[in-house]
This record gives structure tokens, C-alpha cells and sequence, in this order.
């Protein structure tokens, strides 16, 4: 059965100015006000690295299906690429996070234009096989930007959570 979500138990911002809280609010209702990881635009992003260190507590044990990482995203422009790369792995409770190595898990490229019209939520999937996920372990997750890919104007605000599907 699938499951989740398991959200960041403690995101942190890592490249400050870059990465930051971003209390999101839309043109219309104050329904629309969200609070997300923030990234800035590609103006002001100071070049590739990490913007958000994420640990996501896994639940004792996993639902089946496919761990994937979704990122919910909102935008307030309508061109534009959001470009992110993620790395993670999974660390016992007996190893220590320092010790252990980031493995790469890809990149997605959030795209302003999709759907047409700003302020709309973005899903993009990424599925999680660059490691395994082990039940009752911390995922330790970096977000990094890529700087190469990264062109839109406005701010990002980032949703991200672990589901099986």
C-alpha cells in the first residue's frame, strides 16, 4: 500500500540570501498564503551549491510502492526555469551524518510556464534509488541549485515531502 507523506523534520537554510523561509502569498484570497522553502531568483542566486539541508524521519516501517521525493512548487511568474539537483542518503541512528556520503539522485526543472498563469501549484516527482530508504532511519537530503538552469525572476517556494506510490 502506498503512504506518506513524511515531511522535514528540521529544514535548514544553508546559503543564506539564497535559500530562506518564504511566507508565499498569492494575488487573490488570504487562503492563498503558504508557508515554503524559499529560493531566490536567478538574479540573485550567487552561483551552483546548496540552498536547503532537509532530515526526514522515516516511519519504523515503510509503506511499499516507490519512495519518491515530490515537490510541490509555487511561483509568481510565468517564464522561467527553477533548475534543483538533489543528493541524499539514508543514516542509521548508530552511524553519524558527518560520516556518510550524499549520493546524487538527479535534477528537475521546475518550469514557471507549467501551468500557464502565475501562482499555481507544480508537482514534480523524483524518485528515490540513488540509496535505500530503511525504515526508522533519517534521510538526510541536500537542495541544491543549478545555477545553469536557474532563470526565473521571482521567488520559489518549495514543498517537500517523501510518498510511496
Amino acid at each position: 500500500m502506498a503512504g506518506g507523506p513524511v515531511y522535514p523534520i528540521s529544514p535548514f537554510p544553508v546559503t543564506a540570501g539564497d535559500a530562506f523561509p518564504l511566507t508565499y502569498v498569492g494575488a487573490g484570497s488570504t487562503q492563498d498564503t503558504t508557508n515554503m522553502l524559499g529560493v531566490a531568483d536567478a538574479t540573485e542566486v550567487a552561483g551552483d551549491g546548496i540552498l536547503w539541508h532537509l532530515v526526514f524521519q522515516m516511519p519504523p516501517t515503510l509503506p511499499t510502492g516507490t519512495g519518491k521525493a515530490f515537490i510541490d512548487s509555487r511561483v509568481n511568474a510565468t517564464t522561467g526555469i527553477t533548475g534543483l539537483n538533489f543528493q541524499w542518503v539514508s543514516v542509521a541512528l548508530t552511524e553519524s551524518p558527518d560520516d556518510a556520503t550524499m549520493n546524487d539522485e538527479g535534477s528537475v526543472d521546475i518550469d514557471a510556464s507549467v501551468p500557464t498563469g502565475a501562482d499555481f501549484y507544480q508537482r514534480t516527482k523524483l524518485t528515490l534509488d540513488a540509496d535505500t530508504l530503511v525504515g526508522g532511519e533519517k534521510v538526510h537530503m541536500n537542495v541544491e541549485v543549478d545555477d545553469s538552469a536557474h532563470t526565473v525572476a521571482s521567488a520559489t517556494g518549495l514543498d517537500i515531502f517523501i510518498m510511496w506510490e
